[in-house]
């Protein structure tokens, strides 16, 4: 059985990992598009091209990036009628094409990473959500607002139900399972744990938990969760009043990490953000 403490270095190690840039080490990084004074529009701010699955791979206890196909996850939970819902870069990064709110054509879209990797002797799958990373998080209104917390949610919802799928299929021999994030990527996680079982479109925590899984969930400085998001998704351990939350009921695998001190990036970013968890 995964340990409280595992489950946190493990899940606070992808979380910091999925940011790329200065989280990761430069041999690591897409370094042609890091800086382009020249072309300044050609440069990689989101990190999409940084070699995750490399990096992952190069640890002394190795970590094995999962995507779409061979690597594991089944192609069918990404694409619907013809519709492209979610893809991966050749470095092995989720991109969610959810909609947003506030934009049409969207360049920064729903990040994730899938690895698995063995702890104590047991084979271990960590779900990472990025936190904000840039100015989605104000323009999309990802963080604070119901409706925006929620449209990012469901662009996650192709990932979320392939790791599912992927862990409860006992060929795979996955004994536990960490959903990790840190900010907005704290946000989703804590989402992540209330989401009930009403609308079976919409998964999370209890889904894992009903298909027999292992299940820790880690919230890394979370920027909350906003208080009207139960009229935007069916949301369970809550307690509200005139339709906001007032109150949560935290479940046995979240573990909430917050401190006075961290940044809105693990990565050398300048803005800080206050919040809380569960």
């Amino acid at each position: 059985m995964l340990s409280k403490s595992d489950a946190i270095l493990a899940g606070s190690f992808l979380a910091r990992a999925i940011y790329g840039g200065g989280a990761i080490p430069q041999q690591w990084r897409n370094n042609e598009w890091y800086r382009n004074d020249e072309f300044p529009s050609l440069e990689d701010p989101f990190r999409y091209d940084d070699d995750y699955r490399a990096y992952l791979a190069s640890q002394g206890t190795p970590w094995t990036v999962l995507t779409a196909g061979s690597d594991g996850l089944d192609p069918a939970f990404f694409s619907y009628a013809g519709n492209t819902l979610g893809s991966f870069t050749s470095g092995g990064l989720y991109l969610g094409n959810g909609s947003t709110p506030l934009t049409w054509n969207e360049s920064n879209k729903a990040e994730a990473l899938v690895a698995e990797t063995w702890i104590n002797g047991e084979k271990t799958l960590v779900l990472s959500f990025r936190g904000s990373d840039g100015g989605d998080a104000f323009w999309q209104a990802q963080t604070f607002n119901d409706k925006g917390a929620a449209a990012y949610y469901r662009a996650l919802q192709p990932v979320i139900k392939a790791v599912l799928a992927y862990a409860a299929d006992g060929a795979n021999q996955i004994s536990n399972v960490v959903v990790a994030g840190h900010s907005l990527g704290g946000t989703m996680a804590d989402v992540f744990s209330l989401v009930g079982t009403s609308d079976p479109a919409i998964i999370g925590a209890q889904d894992f938990i009903n298909a027999g899984l292992n299940l820790e969930v880690v919230s890394l400085a979370s920027a909350g969760v906003p208080p009207r998001l139960s009229t935007e998704l069916g949301l369970s351990h809550i307690y509200t009043v005139n339709g906001k939350i007032v109150g949560l009921n935290p479940q046995s695998f979240y573990t909430s990490v917050n401190h006075t001190g961290d940044r809105v990036y693990y990565a050398g970013q300048s803005g800080e953000e206050d919040g809380s968890g569960l």
